[in-house]
This record gives structure tokens, C-alpha cells and sequence, in this order.
């Protein structure tokens, strides 16, 4: 009888597992080219790296994961002193895979390792738009100082196709183009043969005198299919629905993209696709009464999240967030949600979606919930004793996981999410014995992500490993029926 009762319960209990991975924590050194790689599925106490890899370029690599999660950009933007024209682009596989099996997946750890037909070089690579399968990369280029003999780069353009890694017989970057002047712009690869990139103001590709860096963000943009063909311009300045003056950030999802605007503009620039027609509309989201010189720069979204996050400021003073759908056409009081100061970081748990996650200069993590046009403050905790700027700490949204890494004290502190919708979190610190430079957390094949969703979640570390519901199952309901004696 004691084998029955066992044996149920083994099967009760594995029908309440799922197996999935919260992936790995990828830390770039900020004194050498070394990527140093920490597993996220073991206990978030004393975290260490596990293995770690080189990349191409010099100190100072940041890290980027691409839109399946299973692979990671190292890009080094290059020597300032040099015009940025060392500056180099990679992409190595973060080394988890979800295999199927059967009617379940399994999880498969390896190595990390590079990818041998994505690199290029680019001068100041800065905005990074995964979509689509694809990577846009948008490269600022230089302005160049005769003062200190530093040339004009052009600005640059190019697209990775991510179903394409690793294949032998053709390279993944499938676009790239070099346009006039150079400036802080902006690529999104809308489709297998579209892209929307920014163009540089007249006055800036014409170098006039007295515009130099001043008027380095562009307004004006369009839209060509990858053999050079126009499809689509937003060039009219005069009109909101048709440019965006001092752009700075981009979302995109499905056919559907948002371009932050400055004050000037009034608004958010949101750009629609109808991919049958091959046609685009688009229209401002307007700014909220009351919030003079506010504007939007940076968002945050997430394919199952029904807002899109974004920053609300005005330079040198009041911070806010504010959160609207793709239906809105204006953004009101109610959507904004005030800062005491500007935010470092902000990003929404990539689980489940249900949380932004926002960390700030003064060392504090807080967990907000947007639903019913209602912002609510889930959690807000002291990470950082003693931190007074950005630049001390760099902030990583994980799966269930979030990670605040200080840069002068080598510290890691591990925050678990388990419990924030309760209004509670769990933080491990640990000690690393390198400076860290840049973070992302990777390979979390979608199939087998973990999502916050109280404990219903085990994991097997990083071994390969499924629990057999049905073998159990089987095992129990034999001996249940064998005679007692």
C-alpha cells in the first residue's frame, strides 16, 4: 500500500510540473572582450559564471538578445578617438535549445558559441530593433571634427536575418545600405523586403555651419523595399501624422510600429502596416494637456502585453511612465504615472507579462501593474544602499527574474519575482570577480519559458530532464489493480 500512495503521489506531483529555463545571464567584462556566462535555473544565491567566451572588438561590449531569445549580439561601438570606425558587430548562440519530444519539449544546454555568418563592422552601431525574425541595426556613423581630424562617417543601415544563423551556404545579413550624413536614427525591418529607416535633417547632411551636433535627431523617415524602391515616405514635417520631429525610440510588433516624438511634434508617431496591400497608415498619439516640454524617447512592450510602456519627460526635471494601446489616439493624465526621479531602466517581466519592472538612481526596484487605466505599485524595495546615479548599476529584466548588477563592488543582487504580485521579492547578492560593463539574460527558447505564475514552475537546473506523467500515471494504475496480499 505504501508503493501505491508513493506512486500517486509522484504523479499527482509531476502533473503540477512544467518544465521550462529562465535561460542564462550573459555579463560582459568592462576591461576585456570576455562574455562571461551565469545559469539562471539553479538556486539565485551565490550566482557565479559557469563558462564564458571572447568576441570580436575591445572592452566595452554591450550585450543585446535577439527576438527568439536563443541567440546574443555583442557589439563594440567603437574608439571615439578614431571616429567609431573600429566598431564591430557579432552574434554568438547562447547554447539552450527546446527539442521536441513526443508531446512534451526537452531542454538542451551546451556551450555558448559564435556564429561565424552574421558579423560585420559598423561605425557607433546604437538602435537595435529586433522584428520579424529580423535584427535591424542602425549605426549613427560620425559628424567628424576637422579640429582633431576626425572625418565624416556616414550613418548606416543593416538587417540580420535570425532564421539564417549558423547556415554554411549563405551569410544572415540580408540587408545593408549607407545614407547621407550621419545622425542618431533608427532601422526596423518590417518584413522579408521592407524596411523603415530615418533620414538625416537637410541641414545636417549639408554640414552647415553652426547645426553640427545640435541637430543630430532626425524628423523625417521612410520606408523602401530591400531592392532600393520607395513604398512609403513620412517627410512632411507640417504635419504630426507624417514625421516625427527629434525622434528618439522605437516599438514594434506585428505590423504595427511607434516612433517617440519630441514636444515640438505633440505626440508619439505610430506607423500601421496591412501586409495583403503592401500599404501604411499613420496618425499621431497625442501628448496629454499640462505636460509642457514632456516627451517620449524610450518603450517597452512584450508580444503578450496589451500596452505599450513608454518613458514621459522633460529634460532636467519631472519624470514619468505612461502606458497605451495601439487603439489609443491620445494619451491622457490618467495613463502617466509619476516619478520621484528619472528611471535608469524600465522593462516588463519577460515571463508573463504581467509586470513593468522600473529600477532608479536612487538604488530602488519597484513592480507596477497597469490594467483598468489604473497604475498600481506591486512592489517597492531599497536594492542599492547609497546609489545616487544610473551609471553605478546596470539593471536586467529576466523571466521570474530580475538582476541589478553595481558596478564598483563587482555585487550582483538576484531579485526572485515569485512573489511580487503579493507585494513581495526575494533578493540574493552575490560577488563577482570582474567589473561588469553590460548584461542581458538569453537563451529561453520560447516553448519552454518560464512564466511568473505563482508556483506552479520546477526546474530541473540545467540538466536535461522531463517529468513522464503518463509512465507514472501507467506505473500507478498497475500496481493499483495488482491483488493485495
Amino acid at each position: 500500500m505504501m508503493k501505491v500512495i508513493f506512486l500517486l503521489s509522484a504523479a499527482l506531483l509531476a502533473s503540477a510540473h512544467e518544465d521550462c529555463t529562465h535561460g542564462r545571464l550573459f555579463v560582459s567584462d568592462a576591461d576585456s572582450t570576455t562574455v562571461h556566462v551565469i545559469d539562471l535555473n539553479e538556486s539565485l544565491e551565490n550566482l557565479a559564471p559557469e563558462s564564458s567566451l571572447n568576441v570580436p572588438g575591445k572592452a566595452g561590449i554591450n550585450l543585446k538578445a535577439t527576438g527568439s531569445m536563443k541567440e546574443v549580439a555583442a557589439m563594440y561601438r567603437g574608439d571615439e578617438t578614431v571616429g567609431f570606425t573600429d566598431g564591430v558587430v557579432s552574434f554568438f548562440d547562447a547554447g539552450v535549445s527546446a527539442i521536441l519530444h513526443g508531446d512534451h519539449y526537452d531542454i538542451a544546454y551546451r556551450a555558448p558559441s559564435m556564429i561565424e555568418n552574421a558579423g560585420f563592422e559598423c561605425a557607433r552601431v546604437t538602435h537595435y530593433t529586433p522584428h520579424a525574425d529580423k535584427i535591424a541595426l542602425f549605426c549613427d556613423g560620425t559628424y567628424g571634427d576637422e579640429a582633431v581630424g576626425i572625418d565624416q562617417e556616414n550613418s548606416t543601415v543593416w538587417v540580420i536575418d535570425e532564421t539564417k544563423f549558423g547556415d554554411p551556404s549563405e551569410s544572415a545579413l540580408v540587408f545593408n545600405m549607407t545614407l547621407q550624413g550621419s545622425h542618431h536614427g533608427v532601422a526596423i525591418a518590417v518584413d522579408d523586403d521592407h524596411i523603415l529607416y530615418s533620414l538625416a535633417t537637410p541641414d545636417r547632411i549639408a554640414r552647415t555651419p553652426g547645426i553640427g551636433e545640435t541637430e543630430a535627431l532626425p524628423s523625417t523617415f521612410v520606408i523602401e523595399d530591400f531592392e532600393g524602391n520607395a513604398i512609403h515616405s513620412l517627410d512632411d514635417t507640417n504635419d504630426p501624422s507624417k514625421s516625427c520631429l527629434g525622434f528618439h525610440g522605437e516599438w514594434a510588433q506585428d505590423n504595427q510600429f511607434a516612433l517617440g516624438c519630441d514636444d515640438n511634434h505633440g505626440g508619439i508617431l505610430r506607423v500601421d502596416y496591412n501586409p495583403s496591400t503592401e500599404t501604411y497608415s499613420s496618425f499621431a498619439v497625442s501628448y496629454p494637456d499640462g505636460f509642457e516640454g514632456h516627451r517620449t524617447g524610450t518603450f517597452a512592450g512584450h508580444s503578450e502585453a496589451e500596452h505599450i510602456a513608454a518613458n514621459f519627460a522633460v529634460s532636467g526635471g519631472a519624470s514619468n511612465l505612461l502606458a497605451f494601446t495601439t487603439d489609443d489616439s491620445q494619451i491622457t493624465e490618467n495613463m502617466v504615472l509619476p516619478l520621484p526621479v528619472r528611471q535608469c531602466a524600465f522593462a516588463y517581466e519577460k515571463g508573463s507579462a504581467d509586470h513593468i519592472l522600473v529600477f532608479l538612481p536612487t538604488g530602488s526596484f519597484h513592480v507596477f501593474e497597469y490594467h483598468d487605466d489604473t497604475w498600481e505599485e506591486k512592489v517597492n524595495v531599497q536594492v542599492v544602499d547609497g546609489m545616487t546615479q544610473c551609471s553605478e548599476a546596470l539593471f536586467v529584466a529576466g523571466f521570474g527574474q530580475a538582476f541589478v548588477l553595481v558596478k564598483e563592488s563587482r555585487v550582483i543582487h538576484a531579485i526572485d519575482l515569485d512573489h511580487a504580485d503579493h507585494g513581495r521579492v526575494e533578493i540574493s547578492t552575490s560577488t563577482l570577480d570582474f567589473t561588469p560593463f553590460d548584461a542581458v539574460v538569453a537563451g529561453v527558447p520560447t516553448e519552454v519559458a518560464c512564466e511568473l505564475e505563482g508556483h506552479e514552475h520546477e526546474h530541473s537546473g540545467s540538466a536535461v530532464f522531463t517529468y513522464h506523467v503518463s509512465f507514472y500515471l501507467l506505473l500507478a494504475s498497475l500496481i493499483l489493480f495488482q491483488p493485495m496480499v
